[in-house]
């Protein structure tokens, strides 16, 4: 018993102490650094007591335990606030990164730019190379031509209608890769306007301006201008100043009295509380901003998912095309054939697929921005935007996973 009566009055005493270490702070620095969030210390406490005489005010009249308690739950408030705004500031730091990545894949610059140093590359060095594997003195088309005129001696194979070689589709061949792609470059051009055509006919189906369109997903739940959806390494955690304004608003103080024992007779001790009604607008605009911080990332994910299927169809062009002149020699033979048709199979199936998800992106931004309200301010509103956003998502999904077998599946042609 003597040791629980220790033990309560050393707890007791630190307690006043932590209280009259709290007060004293505050008395003797005007100016208090502010918490991270949304902090503003209007007055420093005074000597004036709200637990009794004409100053008697319940509102900020705190027994001990009570005044305790208030302060804990203040910091716990301040230290949630923060976490909740680190959040939304990593949200909207996703949103953007998706938003940026469907600029670079859907708008085509970077694959532009990739076929142009692929083709290029391949105009720099494949006509010689070509030359010498098809032409040069153990030349695959003396070769083919060679086996084929043993194969005619065979009379089985000749009677089979199966041969390995045919000496009309190997003088064919022959003149065609010349034509196209050894003495000059318009194999090369021609391939690079038909991919050209594919990214191009892509665009049209996005509409005129599909980047702008895309930003309304993540700009419009976080209340964002189009250049603060830059991403850019010095604002990647900073939130949107409308955003930042709207659910995290200015922390108000004001003097509080602490009674030191329930009765008051030890006198009373005064320090800064955050007003009631302060702290209800700072916890009620933080637990909504979650809301929209989910609508981002939401936004985000749609556009990943988008970004992704584009990527693995832009990925898979670009392997059957390099595949395609590297397998140009095999068209002397007749599986060679069969081989390069594969490739062409495979990229007709690219671009069905291009068109198809650029549609299926277009009919979603036009859906997003005539279905739903301009306004997020309401949370009915915000609910139906995040059901459809969801909707959009899955369908998207199933999308680019049939483009990534796609483009698996040509890898293995």
């Amino acid at each position: 018993m003597k040791k629980r009566v220790a033990l309560l009055t050393l707890v007791g005493m630190w307690l006043i102490a932590l209280l009259a270490m709290t007060t004293w702070t505050a008395s003797a620095h005007p100016a208090p650094i502010a918490p991270p969030i949304g902090a503003a210390t209007t007055a420093t406490p005074s000597s004036q007591n709200y637990c009794e005489g004409g100053n008697y005010n319940p509102e900020r009249c705190y027994t001990f335990f009570e005044g305790i308690s208030a302060l804990g739950g203040d910091a716990v408030r301040d230290a949630g606030a923060t976490g909740v705004h680190l959040i939304d500031a990593g949200s909207w730091s996703f949103a953007r990164v998706g938003l940026t990545v469907f600029r670079l894949s859907a708008e085509g610059s970077l694959m532009t730019t990739l076929r142009e140093k692929l083709l290029g590359g391949l105009q720099a060095f494949l006509p010689n190379t070509l030359r010498s594997i098809a032409l040069g003195g153990n030349g695959i088309m003396y070769l083919a031509l060679m086996l084929a005129g043993t194969l005619m001696t065979v009379p089985t194979l000749q009677a089979a209608g199966s041969r390995l070689v045919r000496p009309e589709r190997v003088l064919l061949w022959g003149a065609l890769l010349i034509a196209l792609f050894i003495s000059g470059s318009f194999g090369y051009d021609l391939a690079d306007g038909i991919e050209g055509l594919r990214q191009d006919m892509m665009l049209m189906m996005l509409g005129d301006d599909p980047s702008a369109n895309a930003a309304a997903l993540v700009t419009k739940p976080m209340r964002a201008t189009e250049s603060e959806a830059e991403l850019t390494l010095d604002t990647l955690l900073t939130l949107p100043e409308n955003f930042e304004n709207e659910f995290f608003p200015e922390k108000h103080l004001w003097q509080i009295s602490v009674k030191t024992l329930e009765s008051g007779i030890m006198g009373v001790m005064n320090t800064m509380l955050e007003e009631p009604s302060s702290a209800e607008a700072r916890t009620t605009g933080a637990a909504t901003s979650l809301v929209y911080a989910l609508l981002a990332i939401l936004g985000g994910v749609l556009l990943l998912a988008f970004a992704t299927g584009f990527l693995f169809l832009n990925i898979a062009a670009l392997v059957l095309m390099l595949f395609f002149f590297a397998a140009l020699p095999l068209g002397f033979f007749e599986f060679g054939q069969m081989v390069l048709q594969n490739l062409l199979y495979r990229y007709i199936q690219v671009v069905v697929y291009s068109l198809g998800l650029a549609l299926l992106m277009r009919i979603s931004m036009e859906l997003i921005n005539t279905a739903l309200p301009s306004s997020l301010s309401s949370m009915s509103s915000a609910i139906e935007w995040g059901l459809l956003t969801v909707i959009l998502t899955m369908s998207v999904r199933l999308v680019s996973r049939s483009t990534f077998g796609l483009m698996t599946g040509s890898f293995g042609a």
